[in-house]
């Protein structure tokens, strides 16, 4: 794909560059939701190097900066900073499950969100600090309990649940008309000097951001991964300066 884009317009088809960069995203997506369903950490640490290398793209429109510093660092701590034993608890411990199903499996802090959640809900619109006493240190130890009582109860009774489809969504209908629109089109097959689909005018097709590439070009420059390290050396320095003024007044930070 980075090959092809370096050639001229004239000679690219655009089309077939964004159905394949839709494969390339779509099947890392799919492989990374399903292991984090079926609790298969060394699949989420090795969709987690591509994610890595993709928000490094330098887009504005696809670049995250917080997340850019987040991932660098997550691969700094997996392959430099933490011990084997705390990479093998991690591992262990990055994905739990609360249903003992082999695909119930969920990140962590998707857990606290819920968590989070369902204790908003309990606050009463006329706090007062009797109910919100009650909402902190009874009901909010009991979120768990209560998720797994709720779905007994409809499973019991056969009760549809809120917000929820009572029956198994059949996406087969819309996953066959968008596969025979895209073979129609034959957007898998390489067409240089393609710049617009069927139907579609003269108008130009937009061409997709290719994450992995520019990714890669922007790891190669190292200019994100040496401002990571810079920041890590300042941030050691002041830990440092830190550490010698409480050695030079020890009572300084007593209460």
């Amino acid at each position: 794909m980075y090959k092809w884009r370096t050639e001229s317009v004239e000679n690219r088809d655009l089309i077939h560059e964004n159905a394949v960069l839709l494969l390339q995203h779509g099947m890392i997506y799919r492989r990374f939701s399903e292991a984090l369903i079926t609790g298969e950490s060394g699949w989420v640490i090795h969709c987690l190097k591509y994610f890595t290398i993709w928000l490094q793209n330098g887009e504005k429109l696809a670049s995250l900066p917080n997340y850019r510093q987040e991932y660098l660092h997550l691969m700094c701590c997996f392959t430099h900073i933490w011990s084997s034993k705390f990479f093998a608890h991690w591992k262990d411990q990055c994905l739990v499950n609360l249903s003992s199903s082999a695909m119930g499996f969920m990140p962590c802090d998707q857990l606290g969100e819920y968590v989070v959640r369902e204790n908003k809900d309990q606050i009463n619109h006329n706090v007062t600090p009797p109910n919100d006493l009650f909402a902190r240190d009874i009901k909010a130890r009991q979120v768990l309990v209560f998720k797994a009582a709720r779905e007994n109860m409809e499973r019991t009774t056969g009760a549809v649940k809120h917000y929820q489809h009572s029956s198994t969504v059949d996406s087969s209908v819309d996953i066959r008309t968008i596969t025979m629109r895209l073979l129609q089109d034959k957007v898998f097959i390489r067409n240089p000097g393609r710049r617009n689909y069927s139907g579609q005018g003269e108008s130009m097709v937009t061409s997709s951001i290719d994450l992995f590439g520019l990714g890669c070009a922007n790891v190669l420059s190292g200019q994100f991964i040496e401002a990571y390290k810079d920041k890590m050396r300042r941030n050691r320095e002041d830990e440092v300066q830190e550490l010698e003024e409480e050695a030079l007044d020890p009572h300084e930070h007593e209460i």
